[in-house]
């Protein structure tokens, strides 16, 4: 890159193929500003990041390079255009979008409907997706970082910008300290091993605080590590036995028989690590405290999407980063599909959720071989797109304490009725124990019509 020789106006800012009028400050962080401009060849909006300090360009420029590999609109990231030096400070350019979540949030003085929350989620996972793929970690998903394309003519249509914080995998050094606390993954906190699932625990952070209107921990690491352990149980001994800071959280008592592991207390960690812990702030003790949070209005159609809400996020917030949901299977959970509400099409509910989820703009086989597909890589020769001829559909959901996997095999021309082949079971492991609690339920053909609504809507 050829930095300009002429000296620009103060409100201009030179690359050696564009020239930007800036037209007003956006946000200033302490590493960079963000300005939006109009790019005086195309008279287009952009948005331009601003670096304060250069040792923070290397690693974004490393990362800008590598996710550009991707396609921005179809995995739903920023648009980057190009880098340019203006008086030695880097300068990235991006397409401008609207607002970012935080801001819809304090705009709207109210918290997201499971209906809007749903359409974010999918977008999100297909860009973590992406860049798992070419094995990118962002390492700061927050609602800063998701930006609105355009709410008024796309509402809920997101992007994930600010690639200042990521990585690629494997991160080799232990005991790195990165994400915003209150999005900061156990990993993390511990000193342990970090890959592209930390990512998903601040996913599964972000739509807690889109759904309850506020952060669910606290930004005291201290209370954080607390309430995680009230909220979804004690890492496991593996985990705690291999922390570079386990220490700081969690003490052994060796006194037992069995040797167990205890939470310290406020006194213990501040001995240990100079910090005074903050007061306790926790808007939910329990993950199941989601399903009367809020009054049902839409009966057994809402509650059904409660829990299937409730069961995603049981999967984005285990503690152990290797049983928890990757994002092509997160993508096959039943809040994403919503298999779970097919009975109740004809409820305003549904189609409010059908409605909200036009903005995903993606055709009939893209849309349902990630829809009803199965996420599990060994049995991906047992999947087929949906046709013409007949829809094959499989949804499966991972959490604590269950694994469901539910098929539906139709035919327009030869089938009236779809079979729904529903098993649960304690341990992946337990494969041949599950079987033998399989049931099969007969549904009447309406069921077969409604399907072959939906496909004929998301082929429009």
């Amino acid at each position: 890159m050829v930095e300009n020789s002429e000296e620009p106006q103060s409100n201009i800012l030179c690359s050696s193929t564009s020239r930007y009028l800036i037209k007003r400050i956006a946000g200033e962080g302490r590493s960079a500003k963000v300005v939006i401009a109009v790019n005086l060849s195309t008279m287009q909006e952009v948005t331009i990041k601003m670096l304060k300090e250069e040792h923070f360009a290397k690693r974004e420029i490393r990362m800008l390079k590598a996710v550009k590999v991707l396609d921005p609109e179809k995995n739903n990231l920023v648009h980057f255009i190009e880098k340019f030096k203006y008086k030695g400070q880097t300068c990235f350019v991006f397409e401008k979008l609207d607002m970012n979540l935080h801001c819809l949030l304090n705009q709207r003085k109210r918290s997201l409907t499971l209906n809007e929350i749903r359409p974010i989620a999918n977008q999100l996972l297909r860009a973590f997706r992406a860049l798992k793929g070419i094995k990118v970690v962002h390492a700061d998903c927050k609602l800063d970082n998701v930006m609105l394309v355009n709410h008024q003519n796309e509402p809920y249509r997101v992007k994930l910008i600010d690639f200042g914080l990521s990585f690629k995998t494997p991160l080799k050094e232990l005991g790195m300290i990165f994400q915003p606390v209150r999005y900061r993954a156990p990993e993390v906190t511990l000193g342990l091993p970090c890959s592209e699932a930390i990512d998903m625990w601040s996913l599964g952070c972000m739509l807690l605080f889109l759904y309850l209107g506020n952060h669910p921990f606290s930004r005291c690491e201290y209370q954080k590590m607390k309430a995680l352990v009230h909220m979804v149980g004690l890492p496991a001994d593996h985990l705690l036995r291999a922390g570079k800071y386990t220490h700081c959280y969690f003490k052994k008592d060796i006194h037992w028989p069995r040797p167990g592991w205890w939470i310290t207390t406020p006194s213990e960690y501040h001995s240990s690590t100079g910090i005074e812990p903050k007061k306790k702030q926790s808007h939910i003790r329990t993950l199941d405290d989601l399903m009367t949070l809020y009054p049902t209005i839409h009966g057994t159609t809402e509650l059904n999407d409660r829990k299937a809400f409730v069961s995603l996020i049981q999967g984005f917030l285990e503690i152990d980063p290797k049983r928890r949901l990757t994002p092509k299977l997160a993508l096959s959970h039943s809040f994403l599909t919503m298999v779970h509400i097919i009975n109740y099409t004809d409820s305003p509910y549904y189609k409010d959720a059908l409605d909200k989820m036009k903005v995903l703009h993606m055709d009939n086989e893209t849309f349902f071989s990630d829809r009803f597909t199965n996420c599990e890589e060994k049995e991906a020769s047992d999947i087929r797109p949906s046709s013409a001829a007949g829809l094959v559909v499989s949804q499966s959901c991972d959490t604590d304490k269950n694994k469901r996997r539910m098929c539906v095999d139709t035919s327009a021309a030869t089938k009236s009725a779809i079979t729904v082949n529903i098993y649960h079971h304690e341990d992946p492991a337990k494969e041949t124990l599950a079987n033998e609690r399989r049931r099969s339920v007969k549904v009447q053909s309406q069921q077969g019509r409604r399907v072959k609504r939906i496909l004929e809507f998301f082929g429009r």
